[in-house]
């Protein structure tokens, strides 16, 4: 399942020396080499938590369609065209929408089967089985209920589902499909069936399943997230080499059977040969490998640097910037379940204690757009009445004072009674290592927040570090954020929903609000459009009340692509589309 993908961008990370030959003479063919700011946590589409697998992974999987990066619109990958969606009128979904699919004649796993609608049976099992680590993927399918698979001609099959949902063609079409003898070798999910997985009723029945226990555990395995010879796809590449934090290599499938479509079908273009993933958490390291041309393009530049290298003739003799719009905001994560953070009124305080302005201009020099919550502006139910939250530390004092906050022994840092103890306002920041812009960030709000009486320790952690402490909640304050692909509308609920505050959930604010997932759900499935927005703007002001983060702004991109390439950016993240790259007949003349 792949849409829409709130994942975690998480702020570039480690250490990393360069001295790579430069790329412009590939030893391999038609070679790409990819600059990853952070190291991939796992390779399996349903368990992944990072957008680093996810662009790794997109390349030997598929879904039935995907986002073409140039329209934004969802283009046929595995189906010939758009699904039929017809209204269920009678039967146990009366009022639900059947999705009917037909699959390419020539869409064949790599052992030569076809592709067919039992493939997507079985990836749909495998993402219901409660003991798979997919919850962060499960709000987008609740309406889902049954797959039938037309007996006459396996390649054409019905996705039914029990309510009209929002993204519902988007939700469907956007499941990745697995191979069954890949991931399931010993056929246990055979013993299932849909429907019964998906119903609610029967949650409780599943809970000691043994074999859908015995099914998950190798499911969530580091087998099948890490070992190449487990990660098969139907895609065009397959993984050859995982060096942990350091690189990822890819090689086109011989005989891939998408080629033969390619000409009709734009997703299924894959013109590199190789594709080589360099992890280079380190921003200056990063900067250095552009001046050595070792890596052909990264997004998620250091914004300083980037700038620089922009204006260096040396450099942009080799490479073209670009600026694009994200889909990306970037946020403080506030842990609500922490005591020092449980009042509602502190979390408010400490926003006033950020100035995001300041943030803006000084550490990303300007190229960002503020926010007030977590929809996009350009959405037309952006709520703009909410008011940025202004930088004021005596606003910010008050609150802490309402809340019980204040400076009894004169150091500056206000205290208060909690257990029977007195404790002062003391919170760890947690930040990635190698980031400029994180490091110049936490700092940045330590000294604003001191001038409110609340003391900030920084705490850089690597990437593996930074993630198992928000899967454990085990933090107080955290740099992260968000990014969706291009839908219509937002589903949030994998974000704020009570029931995502779990391991392999996003909730990780531990935000709990019995009205929030109400709309949450609502949203779900309100297609009338002033209903709709209604509902999106009392979401937006219950998030804004509660603070469970402290929004900061809309970055736009920072992407390098070697002048040897044909190649533009794209709105999709992470804003390039590697697959699509063609390689120049003549490269530009370097000026000397």
């Amino acid at each position: 399942m792949r849409i829409p993908r709130f994942l975690i961008l998480f702020f570039v990370v480690g250490v990393f020396s360069c001295t790579d030959e430069p790329t412009t003479t590939p030893q391999h063919g038609f070679e790409v080499v990819v600059r990853l700011p952070a190291d991939v946590d796992k390779l399996n589409p349903l368990t992944y938590s990072s957008a680093y697998a996810l662009q790794v992974f997109e390349l030997t999987h598929q879904p039935m369609m995907n986002f073409n990066p140039e329209t934004l619109e969802l283009d046929p990958v595995l189906i010939k065209g758009r699904p039929v969606s017809e209204e269920i009128l009678d039967g146990p979904w009366a009022g639900g929408v059947a999705y009917t699919f037909e699959l390419l004649d020539e869409a064949v796993w790599d052992n030569g089967r076809p592709i067919t609608g039992y493939d997507v049976d079985f990836s749909l099992k495998a993402l219901f089985n409660p003991h798979v680590q997919a919850q962060r993927l499960r709000p987008y399918l609740e309406m889902v209920r049954q797959v039938r698979v037309d007996p006459a001609n396996p390649k054409r099959f019905t996705i039914l589902t029990d309510r009209k949902y929002i993204l519902g063609e988007a939700a469907v079409s956007n499941v990745t499909v697995l191979p069954e003898y890949v991931y399931d070798p010993d056929s246990l999910m055979r013993a299932y069936v849909l429907t019964d997985l998906t119903d609610p009723a029967q949650m409780s029945r599943w809970e000691a399943d043994t074999v859908l226990m015995r099914f998950a555990e190798a499911f969530n395995s580091v087998t099948y997230a890490r070992d190449p010879r487990h990660i098969v796809g139907s895609g065009p590449y397959r993984l050859v080499e995982w060096v942990s934090s350091e690189r990822l290599v890819l090689e086109k499938k011989t005989d891939w059977w998408g080629d033969a479509l390619s000409d009709r079908y734009p997703m299924l273009v894959a013109r590199p040969q190789r594709i080589v993933f360099k992890v280079i958490p380190d921003a200056s390291a990063a900067t250095l490998a552009v001046r050595t041309q070792g890596f052909d393009v990264s997004a998620q530049m250091d914004v300083q640097d980037f700038l620089t290298l922009r204006e260096d003739p040396q450099v942009a003799a080799h490479y073209n910037f670009f600026t694009p719009p994200t889909n990306i905001y970037y946020f403080i994560y506030l842990n609500m379940q922490q005591p020092k953070l449980s009042d509602r009124r502190v979390r408010r305080a400490l926003a006033h204690l950020v100035d995001v302005d300041a943030i803006i201009n000084e550490a990303f020099n300007g190229l960002g757009i503020r926010i007030n919550g977590p929809i996009h502006p350009d959405k037309a139910y952006y709520d703009r009445s909410l008011p940025f939250i202004a930088y004021d530390p005596e606003r910010a004092r008050a609150l802490l004072a309402q809340a019980g906050w204040t400076d009894t022994n004169g150091n500056g840092i206000v205290d208060k009674e909690l257990g029977g103890q007195r404790i002062e306002l003391e919170l760890s920041f947690i930040i990635n290592t190698g980031s400029k812009f994180a490091e110049e960030l936490a700092l940045m709000v330590q000294a604003q927040a001191r001038r409110g009486g609340v003391a900030i320790e920084v705490l850089p952690q690597d990437v593996s570090a930074l993630r198992q402490a928000l899967v454990q909640r085990n933090f107080e304050l955290a740099a992260g954020a968000f990014a969706t692909d291009p839908t219509s509308y937002d589903d949030l609920k994998q974000l704020y929903h009570s029931t995502s505050d779990r391991p392999d959930g996003f909730n990780r604010f531990g935000l709990h609000n019995p009205r929030l997932d109400s709309l949450l759900d609502q949203i779900q499935v309100t297609l009338e459009k002033d209903k709709l927005f209604a509902l999106y703007k009392e979401l937006q002001r219950i998030i804004y009340e509660e603070q469970p983060q402290i929004f900061l702004f809309i970055p736009q991109e920072r992407i390098v692509i070697h002048k040897r390439f044909e190649a533009q950016p794209t709105a999709r993240k992470p804003g390039y589309y590697v697959p699509h790259f063609k390689l120049r007949e003549t490269v530009p003349p370097v000026e000397e």
